[in-house]
């Protein structure tokens, strides 16, 4: 058989407490409800508060607010009186308070107007009043440039904004009003003239809060320009000069302070720094390339660099030389050349050439190194030469003429020839026996034949044939011949062929042949010559033969 249980406590206790909730929860929910019902209930009764007001400021335009932002108002009793509403009432049918209700109209631009209302019904229900104004903000707040500066207004609000209003300052003094206007979001604004510049900003919200601001400072300034420096010189930038270089720099007026310094072959060094917009000058005195930078700043703090081109100071003389010096030469024509060298590149080169104190050649170049003239003919020559570097420098050797030229003195002579004079010594019946003989000489012991005589230059080639005519017993064999060539003394110049005589070397009309023995006569005296046989002994030379003769000339 079963046993019947009730509920235990605790199962009693969280019933309670369901419950309870349960009807907490329904209690709030209808509050709300009616909370809800009571807000849209006094909400249509200000909506028809400020409807009667906007009829009754319809029909009394003279008393709407003449500025933008002044307000004027009317009392719910005064509507009630004329008629514009009906009383108005609580939710628990009571009159609100006709006197402390009431409609306020404000002007927010030139044109237009907004309206709100305060509806005080006793303890039940009042008209929260909006006493939040309007927030301004400029984006940027302040601002300097040497371009145009954007600024944006924006205007916040808790209920709305109705209308706003800036008015831009230039230099202290009014730039642009805008008026009053419906704010319908973000303004721009373009600032570019050069100025000084303050916004200020004027803001109403659609329940008549006002609010003012102003920004900080916007500055449109001119800057510091570098395209306004001015470098002056007594030379021209970007050529060679041989002589201080003196520069003058002209800034613009707003600079504050400048930074000089100067690069000199590529190495920058500092020169100084100068407060104000006063011209400054320097002097560069230095072989090589040089600039100038400047470094320009504005009373701001704003900074601009500038250098100049290249500067070129060069003071090393050209050289010139030539390729022969001066002095006599032997010969009927000689090419002198001037040549030129310096460290930074020719100009031009001339030559004047005078012949017996007769000008015959004047020839500039430019841009060469080198320059020619041919001297031809007898004479006395000066070849003079003038050098000019890029730099204008030009040539220091000497020696110089008053005009500035280099010069050297040359004397061309006829060069030495040689010649054959005489083709036959004497009537010689051996010759017949010696074909092709030119020449023979001939004693009681020998007869000597020269042939095939060759002329190159200052070059003599001949043949000799030596014949035996007689054989004595008392024959030197010790003595030696020498065929040689001599002056009209009989003194021999240069040998050509030593002969080693012996008894029995030839036989009775025998003949020994030498060929192409040569000598070369630049280094003899102008004068006649001749080819003879020497010997120790007279009876063996051909000297004393009255058939010899002279066989070689040389001139010059």
């Amino acid at each position: 058989m079963k046993k019947n249980k009730g509920f235990t406590m605790i199962e009693l206790l969280a019933t309670i407490i369901i419950l309870a909730l349960l009807v907490t929860l329904g209690i709030i929910s209808i509050r709300s409800i009616l909370d809800r019902g009571d807000d849209s209930y006094y909400k249509s009764q200000e909506d028809m508060l400020i409807l009667a007001g906007r009829e009754y400021f319809a029909d009394h335009r003279s008393e709407l607010p003449k500025k933008v932002g002044d307000t004027a108002s009317v009392t719910l009793e005064t509507l009630i009186d004329e008629k514009y509403i009906d009383p108005i009432k609580d939710d628990k049918d009571n009159p609100c308070n006709h006197e402390k209700s009431n409609v306020t109209v404000q002007k927010i631009t030139d044109r237009d107007y907004q309206y709100y209302g305060i509806l005080k019904c006793d303890n039940e229900y009042e008209t929260k009043e909006d006493e939040s104004s309007p927030t301004i903000t400029f984006t940027p707040n302040e601002e300097s440039s040497t371009e145009s500066i954007t600024v944006k207004i924006n205007i916040t609000d808790n209920i709305g904004v109705a209308s706003y209003r800036y008015v831009i300052t230039k230099d202290g003094e009014t730039y642009f009003d805008s008026e009053y206007q419906s704010y319908n979001g973000e303004e721009t604004i373009d600032l570019t003239e050069i100025g000084l510049y303050k916004i200020t900003g004027y803001a109403i919200d659609i329940n008549g809060n006002r609010t003012t601001r102003e920004s900080g400072e916007y500055s449109v300034y001119r800057g510091i320009d570098c395209s306004g420096v001015n470098f002056s010189s007594n030379v021209n930038v970007g050529t060679w000069t041989n002589q201080n270089i003196n520069v003058t720099i002209d800034v613009p007026d707003n600079t504050y302070r400048m930074e000089l310094s100067k690069i000199t072959n590529g190495v920058e060094e500092p020169i100084n720094s100068y407060i104000g917009n006063a011209n400054q000058s320097l002097t560069l005195n230095t072989e090589g390339t040089h600039q100038i930078k400047a470094v320009l700043y504005d009373s701001n703090g704003y900074t601009c660099t500038t250098t100049t081109k290249v500067y070129y100071i060069d003071k090393t003389k050209p050289t010139v030389s030539y390729n022969y010096s001066g002095k006599t030469y032997k010969v009927n024509s000689l090419q002198i050349c001037a040549t030129a060298s310096d460290n930074t590149g020719i100009r031009s080169i001339e030559m004047q050439v005078y012949k017996n104190k007769k000008v015959i050649s004047s020839v500039t170049k430019n841009s060469t190194t080198s320059l020619c003239y041919t001297l031809s003919g007898e004479g006395s020559y000066t070849v003079y030469t003038r050098v000019y570097d890029v730099a204008s420098n030009k040539q220091s050797v000497s020696p110089e003429n008053p005009n500035g030229f280099y010069h050297q003195n040359y004397t061309l002579q006829n060069p030495k020839t040689v010649s054959i004079i005489n083709n036959n010594y004497a009537v010689c019946p051996e010759d017949r026996e010696i074909p092709n003989a030119q020449k023979c000489l001939r004693n009681q012991y020998n007869t000597m034949y020269v042939k095939n005589i060759r002329i190159n230059g200052m070059t003599v080639t001949l043949d000799v044939t030596l014949r035996m005519n007689n054989v004595s017993s008392t024959y030197d064999n010790r003595n030696p011949r020498i065929i040689c060539i001599a002056n009209t003394s009989n003194v021999c110049i240069t040998n050509l062929k030593t002969i080693s005589i012996k008894r029995g070397w030839l036989g009775a009309g025998e003949t020994v042949t030498y060929r192409n023995l040569s000598f070369n006569a630049s280094s003899f005296a102008a004068g006649d010559y001749r080819i003879i046989l020497d010997g120790n002994s007279p009876s063996y030379r051909f000297k004393t033969s009255s058939g010899m003769k002279n066989t070689i000339r040389v001139t010059g």
